[in-house]
């Protein structure tokens, strides 16, 4: 297990014996996916405004060894292309759009 790995390993451990502690209601997986492109910062965003107690999350590296947020190893469901996250530099990735499936009528309204 690489290092990165161990440390969300070790974080998501420490949540689940904080979870003890802390009532938790509200488990936003993959943020406000159901509503916005998931695992995207407008998705956590909008399920910290719509009440959720914790975020959960997936972390993979790319090719280049950056961290990239994402369910899936995968960017199928975000990007629509069937590339893996390990096969990717980061600038690939940025160059696509994990809200594809989403028109521009789903806008935040600030």
């Amino acid at each position: 297990m690489n290092n990165v790995l161990k440390i969300v390993t070790c974080l998501v451990l420490s949540m689940m014996a904080y979870n003890k502690v802390l009532a938790i209601d509200i488990l936003a997986h993959r943020g406000a996916s159901g509503e916005y492109p998931q695992s995207t910062t407008l998705a956590f965003d909008m399920a910290l405004e719509q009440g959720a107690d914790i975020l959960e999350l997936d972390i993979h590296l790319s090719k280049d060894q950056f961290i990239i947020i994402n369910h899936d190893a995968d960017l199928k469901k975000n990007a629509g292309v069937s590339d893996k996250i390990e096969d990717l530099t980061l600038g690939e990735i940025k160059a696509l759009d994990a809200g594809y499936e989403f028109t521009l009528d789903v806008v935040v309204q600030t």
